[in-house]
C-alpha cells in the first residue's frame, strides 16, 4: 500500500541578524514498506528510509540546510 503524510516543517531562516520562522509544507511517502521525504520549494527528495522517524529528521535537516541557502542567496 502506498501513501502520503502531509506535514509542516518550521524552519528557522537566519539573515541579517533575524531569525525567521517559516512553514515549509512537505510530505512523508510510504511506498514498499520505506519512507522518504519530499519537498517541493525548496526542491528535496531524499532517499527511502526504512522508519518514518528517520526519514522525518533526514528529510527536515536537508530542508532546514536549503532554506538556510535560499536566505543567504
Amino acid at each position: 500500500m502506498d501513501f502520503r503524510v502531509n506535514v509542516t516543517i518550521e524552519v528557522e531562516q537566519k539573515a541579517n541578524a533575524l531569525a525567521i520562522r517559516k512553514p515549509v509544507p512537505a510530505q512523508l511517502v510510504y511506498n514498499r514498506g520505506r519512507w522518504h521525504f519530499e519537498c517541493e520549494s525548496p526542491a528535496v527528495l531524499m532517499p527511502a528510509c526504512s522508519s518514518m522517524e528517520e526519514a522525518l529528521v533526514a528529510g527536515s535537516q536537508q530542508l532546514a540546510v536549503e532554506v538556510q541557502a535560499e536566505a543567504i542567496e
